[in-house]
C-alpha cells in the first residue's frame, strides 16, 4: 500500500483476479494437452526416421571413404549397425551402431521386402548383385495413434544410393512428397 496524504492506494492483484487467470490457464492447458500429445508422438516418428536416414547415409559415406562394400542392418526396434561386408584393418566389421531410439515401443518399422539389410558399393551405390533381396523403403508409423493423427514417414533408397525421407500422404510438387 502506498500512502498519499490521508488516502491509501492499493497496488497488486486481488485474489479473485488471480483465480480467474488460473482458471483460464487450466482451461487452455486442458484444450492443448491432446494436441501436445499428438505432436510429441509425431516427433518420435520423425526422430526414428531421421535416425534410420542418418544410418543409411553413414553406410554410403563409409563405403566411399573405405573404398569397400559396406552394409546397413536395421533391427525391428529401430536400432541399426553399419559395417564392412569384408572386414579389413582399415574397414572394420562394426563401424557404427545406434541403439534403440528413445521410447520406440509403439513405433512400427516395416520394409517393402521384409529384409533389413542393404549394401552399398565402393562407389556409394546400392550393390546391384544384392539389390533384388534388399529393401527400397522403410515405413515408420505409430501403432498407438489414429491414422488421422499420425504423420507417417518413409525413408527410401534409390538404385544410385540416394537416401530420402518423405511423407507418403503429401503429393507433388511438395518437396516432402515421396
Amino acid at each position: 500500500m502506498l500512502v498519499r496524504g490521508n488516502k491509501f492506494k492499493e497496488s497488486g492483484f486481488s485474489l479473485v483476479e488471480v483465480m480467474v487467470v488460473m482458471a483460464l490457464i487450466a482451461v487452455l492447458a486442458t484444450l492443448a494437452a491432446p494436441s501436445y500429445r499428438v505432436w510429441i508422438q509425431n516427433t518420435r516418428i520423425r526422430t526414428t526416421a531421421e535416425s534410420i536416414q542418418n544410418g543409411l547415409q553413414k553406410a554410403k559415406t563409409e563405403a566411399l571413404r573405405n573404398n569397400a562394400r559396406v552394409s546397413f542392418t536395421l533391427n525391428g526396434d529401430a536400432s541399426w549397425a553399419v559395417g564392412c561386408v569384408n572386414p579389413t584393418a582399415t574397414c572394420p566389421a562394426n563401424i557404427e551402431t545406434a541403439s534403440k531410439v528413445e521410447a520406440t515401443s509403439d513405433i512400427a518399422i516395416n520394409t517393402d521386402s521384409g529384409n533389413m539389410v542393404i549394401t552399398f558399393t565402393n562407389l556409394g551405390m546400392r550393390d546391384p548383385a544384392e539389390a533384388a533381396d534388399e529393401f527400397n523403403q522403410v515405413s515408420i508409423d505409430m501403432s498407438s495413434m489414429s491414422a488421422a493423427d499420425s504423420r507417417n514417414l518413409d525413408v527410401r533408397v534409390g538404385p544410385g544410393g540416394n537416401v530420402k525421407m518423405c511423407d507418403p500422404e503429401v503429393v507433388a510438387p511438395d518437396l516432402r512428397a515421396c
